[in-house]
């Protein structure tokens, strides 16, 4: 039997993030099982592989509804909007399915209208992916119907090239006996009026590590800057600590996996997550994680108090002098892409 198309409808990087990362490597998983698909995109950037731009993600959304030829539809947008128009494409006989990445915004009891969405997108849906398991329970009471909820974790193991580091990142991490500290995320935006990914505790952890130690480099790599009057604050702020010799912003490097393999630490002060693939893109690497205490953790991590420098400083400090004891020997991380494909029907009908 011929093999149905799949369409991917999300972002791919650039912009760099959990999510398109994730979309990236479920892309690589199809590609290496002979698994043809297409990507939707409603991003600009130079890809690494072909995507159809779709503009304004509405809009392209109901033409979609007449022009769709792919068989399996997996959407990984956040609006209910925008998952009721393509849970539509059910009517065409199509097998849509969606990922539901976070639920941040959906702290408010929904109105009637939202609701009524929600049943309604259940009802057509085939799936719904959640990559926390303390999702289920917050779905269920939205309306989704439970047994149409499924838990896989989002960590896909991917090839990423290693890169060569630049002349000027080499020479500020200089020898080998200086330790890196790297932490990745956007700047800008924010979950319950503070940073979400902790730029700003990033700073001041530097800025402490420095008045003690002379054996520590921070870098904070950015995915994608929201807010760019905050984050030319941050950097108003390194420069009045004097931080050049200890502290680099970096966008989006191409030799992040380069410096993830450098890493001493991978820190990780998000005040909310739906998982971290950075998290356990470290630990698949063998890097130790000191982690913020808001979300789910793999055992392996050390956990701080969420927003708390003062704990994210011990744990840290405890961590690259031995005193903190770090178990990296637990089981290999699984790869999830053969659940998430095994969803998609591919050896028998729509269904």
């Amino acid at each position: 039997m011929k093999q149905r198309k799949v369409a991917q409808i999300g972002v791919y990087p650039p912009p760099v993030g959990g999510i398109s990362v994730h979309i990236q490597r479920l892309c690589q998983a199809l590609e290496a099982r002979g698994i043809p698909f297409v990507i939707y995109d409603n991003t600009t950037g130079e890809k690494d592989r072909d995507v159809i731009y779709t503009g304004k993600i509405e809009t392209w959304a109901l033409r979609y509804l007449f022009r769709c030829r792919e068989e399996v539809i997996h959407v990984h947008f956040l609006r209910w909007q925008v998952r009721l128009l393509l849970a539509l494409l059910r009517m065409r006989g199509k097998r849509v399915i969606f990922t539901v990445h976070n639920m941040r915004g959906e702290e408010q009891p929904a109105s009637w209208l939202k609701r009524v969405i929600i049943r309604l997108t259940s009802r057509l849906a085939a799936a719904f992916i959640v990559v926390n398991p303390n999702f289920v329970k917050k779905l269920v009471e939205l309306g989704v119907q439970p047994d149409k909820i499924v838990f896989i974790p989002p960590f896909i193991r991917g090839t990423q090239e290693e890169v060569p580091l630049s002349p000027e990142v080499a020479a500020f991490l200089g020898g080998t006996e200086n330790k890196l500290l790297l932490a990745n995320g956007t700047i800008g935006t924010y979950h319950n009026g503070v940073d979400l990914y902790g730029a700003d505790m990033i700073l001041e952890l530097a800025e402490r590590l420095a008045a003690t130690r002379d054996d520590v480099r921070v870098i904070y790599c950015i995915t994608h800057i929201v807010d760019p009057v905050y984050y030319a604050k941050l950097k108003e702020q390194a420069a009045k600590r004097g931080l050049e010799r200890v502290f680099r912003f970096l966008h989006a490097p191409r030799e992040y996996m380069t410096l993830l393999k450098r890493a001493s630490l991978f820190l990780r002060p998000t005040n909310s997550d739906s998982y971290g693939i950075s998290v356990y893109e470290a630990l698949q690497e063998g890097v130790p994680v000191v982690a913020s205490d808001a979300d789910i953790r793999p055992p392996q991590a050390i956990l701080f108090a969420d927003r708390s420098v003062d704990d994210l400083l011990v744990k840290t400090v405890g961590v690259l002098d031995g005193s903190i004891a770090v178990d990296l020997k637990a089981e290999p991380l699984p790869d999830y892409a053969e659940q998430i494909i095994a969803l998609y029907g591919l050896s028998g009908g729509a269904k």
